[in-house]
């Protein structure tokens, strides 16, 4: 079984690389999730990554 860890992990990762708006149908498609779903798990996980970032 897929943890959720790992599949933030793929939503993350191929959406940073192919852009949200080309990669969303993509990557819902092969995860066989709805493309809101996608995009609400890519910009949850984006905005907890901002967060944790330290201002130098």
């Amino acid at each position: 079984m897929i943890t959720e860890k790992e599949i933030n992990f793929y939503i993350v990762n191929h959406l940073d690389v192919l852009g949200v708006e080309e990669g969303l149908d993509q990557v819902a498609h092969r995860l066989a999730f709805n493309k809101e779903v996608v995009r609400g798990i890519y910009f949850n996980v984006k905005g907890k990554e901002k967060a944790n970032q330290m201002a130098v």
